[in-house]
């Protein structure tokens, strides 16, 4: 029963992280531009939570951890417009674009952490850790944040003029520039909008990562995408995902931590450490000839086409 609620209390911080990081795609995605970042951004998210965090520490008491989550948002919208730029003003190739964000945002972390006074990781104050509502170790604030920004986006994105013309830049932006939609200003939105949510997912996974910063996010970036192309650019299925690939990913940790233990599973824990790559890889595999990408993305906007 111990391992059953570690397991589940686990699970609720690592599916923010993960819903955090799937929306953020999804924003972008069904404006039409491929965020492949966001892994660089959560990366970035989380180095300037961990440094704001270590730097400031508790002085500001409880609103400490609030600016800390600001700050790491405004970084992210910051390298969403490097991606935005390169993306949409440039046409650069989406891809490329999103992987340079990645390199970039790894080399800077990479060498944060090794800087004197580090020594390979970024540690912070206690005032940082995971905010509770009431005595539950599982419903956390956010836990409780996350399920608001879903409604949220899914309601804008359902059922509000906002969404409806948010989705026609993704699906045939030629022809919402017709109706008099800027498709530019909107695909920025929806770019530096990913990153601030991005940034934010990477800076909850230092609570998860029990306080400290290592300079990685260990792949949860990647597995955000992966989440989002088995939902289907659907925030109700991207929900799903991101609940059931917190609870493969919790318990295969789980799993390779676990004291005790004897046999093969002692001499191969590390290997439960891929099993999310893993189910991942094989949920694309199968899942990927139903995909309903939105039309138009990856396609960079020219309005000189019709």
């Amino acid at each position: 029963m111990d391992a059953l609620k570690t397991i589940l209390e686990n699970s609720s911080l690592i599916f923010v992280v993960l819903i955090f990081g799937a929306l953020a795609g999804l924003i972008s995605e069904r404006a039409g531009v491929i965020n492949i970042g966001i892994e660089g951004m959560m990366i970035i998210g989380a180095l300037v939570f961990a440094s704001f965090a270590k730097g400031v520490g508790g002085i500001l008491g409880n609103w400490s951890q609030i600016i800390a989550l600001l700050c790491a948002g405004l970084v992210g919208v910051l390298f969403g417009a490097l991606h935005a730029f390169a993306s949409i003003t440039l046409r650069a190739d989406q891809i490329i674009s999103g992987v340079a964000i990645n390199i970039l945002a790894a080399a800077i972390a990479l060498f944060a952490v090794q800087l004197p006074g580090n020594n390979g990781f970024i540690a912070f104050n206690t005032i940082y850790t995971l905010p509770k509502i009431g005595n539950s170790d599982f419903f956390n604030i956010y836990l409780l944040l996350a399920v608001v920004v879903i409604v949220v986006i899914g309601l804008l994105i359902k059922f509000t003029k906002w969404g409806l013309r948010h989705v026609a830049t993704g699906e045939n932006p030629n022809a919402a520039a017709a109706a008099g939609i800027n498709v530019i200003k909107r695909r920025y939105s929806a770019v530096l909008i990913s990153g601030f949510l991005a940034a934010i997912a990477g800076a909850v996974f230092t609570m998860y990562a029990s306080g400290t910063f290592r300079g990685v996010v260990s792949g949860n970036g990647f597995l955000a995408i992966a989440i989002l192309i088995f939902g289907q650019w659907r925030v109700s299925l991207v929900t799903i995902g991101a609940a059931l690939f917190a609870i493969v990913e919790t318990t295969a940790a789980r799993i390779s931590y676990q004291t005790g233990v004897s046999g093969w599973v002692v001499k191969n824990k590390e290997l439960f450490n891929t099993l999310p790559f893993v189910v991942s890889l094989l949920v694309l595999v199968f899942t990927s000839k139903w995909s309903k990408a939105p039309k138009a993305l990856g396609v960079a906007f020219n309005k000189a086409k019709r």
